[in-house]
C-alpha cells in the first residue's frame, strides 16, 4: 500500500511538472500558426516560395517593388538561414500573388490589405496565396511615413507572414500583431516573428521527409499528442511498477506466515 501511494504521488508530481512546462510556452512565444477550417496547421511544401507582383502599386516609381524586396529580404534574413521568398517576374508556378486593387475593394474601410490562402483543408498544405492591397489608399515607401499614409513595406511584411502560414501574434511588438495605423512603421521582425518563421522552415524540412515517415512527422508536429502519449506511458509504467511491488509484498507476507 505504501508503494502504491508513493507511485501515485510520483505520477501527480509528473503531471504538475508537465503542465507547468506547457503553460510556460505561450508566455515566451506568442506567435500563432494559421489553421484550416478543420484545424490543420497551414504549411508551405517547398522553399523558397515564388512571389509575383501582378501590377504596379500607384504612387511608386518602381510600382512598389523596392518595399516588396525589402520585406522579402527581412523575412529571409530571419528564417534560420533558409530563404523563404523569392521575387519573380515569371507568372508561371507562382505561389504568392500580390494584387493591387484599384476598383471594387471588398474588405471595407478598416482593412487595407488582405491575404487569402488556398490550402488542403485536411493537411494544411498551402497551394496558392493571394495578397490584395487597397490601391486607392495613400501608400508610402519613404523612411519617414506621412501621417496620412500607410507604410507599404510594413504592410507587405505582415501579409507575407500570413503567406508563410502565420496568424496574428499576441505579442504587441511583433510584426504579426493585428493592425497598423497611418504614419506608423513596423519593418523589423521581433524575436517572436523570427521564431515563427523558423518553425515554418522546420515544418517544410519535415514535409520533404514525409513520404518516408508521414506518421512520425505528424506525431512530432503535434505537441499535444506527444504530451498525451508521454503521460499515458508514464502512467502505465507507474501502474505496472506499483502492481509488481504490491504482488511482491503480498508474496512476502504469505511466505512469512
Amino acid at each position: 500500500m505504501v508503494h502504491w501511494r508513493a507511485a501515485s504521488r510520483f505520477f501527480r508530481t509528473l503531471l504538475v511538472v508537465l503542465a507547468a512546462q506547457v503553460a510556460v510556452v505561450p508566455n515566451v512565444l506568442a506567435y500563432e500558426e494559421g489553421r484550416t477550417e478543420y484545424g490543420a496547421r497551414l504549411r508551405l511544401t517547398s522553399l523558397p516560395a515564388r512571389v509575383h507582383l501582378d501590377s504596379p502599386v500607384p504612387g511608386f516609381s518602381d510600382g512598389g517593388q523596392a518595399p516588396l524586396l525589402r520585406a522579402i529580404a527581412t523575412w529571409n534574413a530571419k528564417a534560420c538561414s533558409s530563404p523563404v521568398f523569392v521575387l519573380t517576374e515569371d507568372e508561371d508556378d507562382v505561389l504568392i500573388e500580390i494584387r493591387p486593387i484599384v476598383d471594387d475593394w471588398k474588405f471595407g474601410k478598416a482593412i487595407a490589405a488582405h491575404t487569402d490562402i488556398d490550402s488542403d483543408k485536411f493537411h494544411g498544405d498551402i497551394r496558392h496565396v493571394v495578397i490584395e492591397i487597397d490601391a486607392t489608399r495613400t501608400w508610402s515607401g519613404e523612411t519617414s511615413v506621412p501621417s496620412d499614409a500607410l507604410d507599404l513595406e510594413s504592410v507587405l511584411l505582415h501579409e507575407l507572414g500570413h503567406a508563410l502560414g502565420l496568424a496574428h501574434s499576441r505579442n504587441q511588438d511583433a510584426v504579426m500583431r493585428a493592425g497598423i495605423k497611418p504614419g506608423q512603421t513596423r519593418r523589423v521582425l521581433h524575436d517572436d516573428d523570427a521564431a515563427g518563421a523558423c518553425a515554418i522552415v522546420r515544418t517544410v524540412t519535415l514535409y520533404d521527409a514525409e513520404s518516408a515517415s508521414e506518421f512520425m512527422v505528424r506525431l512530432w508536429r503535434s505537441k499535444w499528442l506527444f504530451i498525451t502519449a508521454l503521460l499515458f506511458v508514464a502512467g502505465l509504467l507507474v501502474s505496472v511498477i506499483a502492481l509488481v511491488k504490491r504482488t511482491t509484498y503480498r508474496q512476502s507476507i504469505h511466505e512469512t506466515r
